[in-house]
């Protein structure tokens, strides 16, 4: 079992991976027939034709076309807040994708990464 890009380019074969690209790779659950190639944090230069190829007589192959689409994220309402010390605010960040949401979002104030899980004072 082969999968590669475009046809030219070698991906995988069976769980090999022949790219020196680590954000691919192919998982091949145990007593069963899939092979599924994971492709982490998809860019827009891995859109292209991946094809999925079986090495059999005949040989049995199949083509998928990816295209790999910005995803879009803002945070709603006004650009700038003002409020009172002591109050409470929420700030609520909308993800537009086309497929499974984001694993993670991150929040950051000025160019610092929040950090939800230390104490707060």
């Amino acid at each position: 079992m082969a999968i590669m890009l475009n046809v030219d380019d070698l991906l995988t074969t069976n769980i090999y991976t022949y790219t020196g690209d680590a954000r691919f790779s192919v998982i091949h659950p145990q007593n069963s027939d899939e092979w599924n190639m994971k492709i982490d944090y998809a860019q827009k230069r891995d859109a292209g034709i991946y094809e999925c190829q079986v090495n059999t007589e005949p040989k049995m192959n199949m083509a998928i076309m990816l295209n790999v689409d910005d995803a879009q994220a803002t945070i709603q309402g006004h650009t700038e807040q003002h409020v009172k010390a002591g109050s409470t605010i929420s700030l609520v960040c909308s993800v537009n994708v086309h497929s499974t949401p984001p694993g993670n979002v991150l929040w950051f104030q000025d160019t610092n990464k929040i950090d939800f899980d230390s104490p707060r004072g």
